[in-house]
């Protein structure tokens, strides 16, 4: 499996300035995590906790909230999970739903998700 990075912005739901930053695209991972100093300082706030079940089996308890999250002209709301210390940016599979991607990790980048068939 390959990462990658990708541009993005994100901004809180009632705003409308974004802020430009790197996030490493995670298929594996359900939500977006951002460092919580990093959320906080754009104005995101938490709205609450969720448990999660890391990779290894450990189980942690987060913060959690909403923002706005957009990538190619294309924005969502969207949400993020709180993570402590300096850790990295992440895109999580919802995002890339929310905003209707995919990730292409031959060409590493994502691309809007075309459906060929009837989606109905």
């Amino acid at each position: 499996m390959s990462t990658f990075t990708a541009r993005v912005e994100i901004s809180p739901l009632d705003e409308h300035e974004y802020v430009f930053t790197e996030a490493m695209v995670d298929t594996g991972a359900t939500h977006s995590a951002f460092p919580s100093d990093f959320l906080e300082g754009i104005g995101v706030q938490s709205t609450g906790t969720r448990r999660f079940r890391l990779a290894d089996g450990t189980e942690i308890e987060r913060p959690i909230g909403e923002a706005r999250i957009r990538h190619m002209g294309v924005a969502a709301p969207c949400v993020v999970v709180f993570v402590a210390g300096n850790a990295g940016h992440l895109l999580g599979a919802t995002t890339l739903e929310n905003l209707g991607l995919i990730a292409d990790p031959i060409n590493e980048r994502l691309v809007p998700n075309v459906v060929k068939e009837r989606p109905f």
